[in-house]
C-alpha cells in the first residue's frame, strides 16, 4: 500500500510519515490497539546488514521487554517482524500496545489545552534509577520520548519509550557513565520548560548526591551547545556508550 493511501484506511491512523519511517495506529485482528513503527531500508543491501548485526526493531523489542519485566512504565511490545513489498520495499516493524490518550510530553507542554500538565518528576527519575540499575541504557531519554497520560487534577501517568539506542546490560550500570549521560539528557531538556535546577530534588530521588548532582549540572552547562568542543565530547560519550555496550553484550 502506499503511503498516501494510509488517510483513506479508517481503521488505520497515520501519526508520522517520512521517507524511512512510518507510524500509525490501528486494532489487531484480536481487538489489540497497537501502534505499529515501520523502518524502510533504501535496498537489499541496508536489509542484509541489519539482519547480519541485529534489527533495529529487534533491539527496541528487547530493552522495552526488560523495562516491563523491569515493572518500569513504558510502551508494552507486542512482536517485530521484516519483510518486503512493493509500497515500502525492505522494511522492519514493531508492534507496540497503544496507551490510550497519551501524548509526548514536550506536545503536552506546548500546547495550550495541555500545557500545565504536571509530572511526578520523582517517581520518573526512581523509574530511570530502576532501569539504571536492570542494566538498561536507554540512549534518548527526552520529553519526547516520554508518553503522559493527563490525570485531572492528580500528575499525569507516564511512559517511557522509543528505545532505538538503547544498550542492555548484564549488570547495573548505576553510578557509570553511561547512566550519567543518560541523566544528563534527560535534565537538560526538561529544563527548557522546567526551569534551571528543577531537577536537582528528583536527581536526589534518583539516588545521587550533592557533589554528583553539581557535577552534573556543570556538564549540562557545557551541554548542547554548538561549539566545536561539545560536539567532540558528546561524540566521545557515543564512542564510549557504543564500546562499553560491545565488551558488555548482554546473553540471551
Amino acid at each position: 500500500m502506499e503511503s498516501g493511501d494510509w488517510s483513506l484506511m479508517p481503521a488505520r491512523v497515520l501519526i508520522k510519515d517520512e521517507p524511512k519511517c512510518l507510524i500509525w495506529s490501528e486494532r489487531l485482528e484480536d481487538g489489540t490497539p497497537a501502534v505499529l513503527k515501520m523502518y524502510r531500508h533504501r535496498g537489499a543491501v541496508g536489509f542484509l546488514r541489519e539482519s547480519l548485526l541485529g534489527f533495529r526493531v529487534a533491539r527496541e523489542f528487547a530493552a522495552l521487554d526488560c523495562l516491563e519485566r523491569l515493572g518500569i512504565p513504558c510502551s508494552p511490545p507486542l512482536f517485530w517482524k521484516r519483510g518486503y513489498d512493493r509500497a515500502h520495499g525492505f522494511h522492519e516493524i514493531l508492534a507496540t500496545r497503544e496507551i490510550q490518550g497519551a501524548v509526548a510530553l514536550d506536545a503536552a507542554w506546548t500546547t495550550p489545552e495541555t500545557a500545565k500538565v504536571e509530572i511526578d518528576g520523582e517517581a520518573l527519575f526512581e523509574a530511570v534509577a530502576r532501569m539504571h540499575e536492570g542494566g538498561v541504557f536507554h540512549g534518548a531519554l527526552s520529553p519526547k520520548n516520554i508518553l503522559v497520560t493527563p490525570g485531572g487534577s492528580l500528575p499525569a501517568a507516564f511512559h517511557l519509550v522509543d528505545t532505538a539506542r538503547a544498550k542492555l546490560f548484564p549488570a547495573s550500570i548505576f553510578g557509570l557513565k553511561i547512566a550519567a549521560y543518560d541523566l544528563l539528557q534527560l535534565v537538560v531538556k526538561l529544563e527548557r520548560f522546567l526551569g534551571q535546577g528543577a531537577c536537582k530534588p528528583y536527581l536526589r530521588r534518583y539516588g545521587l548526591d550533592t557533589a554528583s548532582i553539581e557535577g552534573l549540572y556543570a556538564e549540562a552547562a557545557e551541554y548542547g551547545t554548538l561549539r566545536r568542543r561539545d560536539k567532540l565530547t558528546q561524540a566521545r560519550l557515543t564512542a564510549h556508550i557504543e564500546w562499553a555496550a560491545w565488551s558488555a553484550r548482554r546473553p540471551g
